[in-house]
């Protein structure tokens, strides 16, 4: 028992402030849209980075990309403060979320949309020839599974063919029923509200 106590003794409890910071962490920035304002700002000032340098340099590099895209990126601090900013590609729901043309994937029963196996191939293909992506050591095959696997999740469903006509008409009947159903939510918490 005294041994135990003893190595509880010689161990160290660090707290949220204490803690030491490591040389590095990760992000995702709006491409264009980096702001001093939270969660970007107080990050680097805990790091002791010029938030106002940052954001411009952030803003330089993502100018050749367009503005909003969620870019996953690496910041490695040196120790004069300086920093090395390493910007990844978009992740992979990103992509489905756009070929199936949503902004936001299933909130209700049924699907968000539908994309072809052309886009399911295409979207593996980016993932599969990015240099830092983990879908790099797999087969295209493999990745073209997981894209796949991936929209599913989503509630996207994969078909052989889409027509343009039927398939505009349905995303406007989806987001007539995606605001009846937010409204009545909506009313639901009113009510709710007004019992209290």
């Amino acid at each position: 028992m005294s041994k135990a106590k003893t190595v509880l003794k010689t161990y160290k409890v660090y707290s949220a402030e204490t803690r030491p910071l490591t040389n590095r962490f990760t992000q995702t920035i709006r491409a264009g849209l980096a702001a001093a304002g939270p969660p970007l700002g107080p990050l680097l000032g805990k790091y002791g980075i010029n938030v106002a340098a940052f954001c411009k340099d952030f803003n330089e590099k993502t100018s050749n990309y367009i503005k909003g895209i969620p870019l996953p990126c690496i910041v490695t601090i040196k120790p004069d403060r300086s920093y090395n900013i390493d910007i990844r590609k978009p992740g992979m729901p990103y992509y489905l979320l756009k070929a199936a043309g949503v902004t936001t994937p299933q909130i209700y029963k049924g699907q968000s949309g539908q994309i072809t196996i052309k886009h399911i191939y295409e979207i593996a293909k980016i993932l599969h020839e990015d240099p830092y992506s983990y879908y790099q050591i797999h087969e295209l095959h493999d990745v073209c599974k997981q894209v796949a696997r991936k929209a599913y999740k989503l509630g996207i469903k994969v078909v052989k063919e889409i027509d343009p006509v039927s398939y505009g008409e349905y995303l406007k009947n989806k987001k007539m029923y995606l605001d009846k159903k937010e409204a009545e939510q909506v009313a639901r918490m009113e009510a709710k509200l007004l019992r209290k």
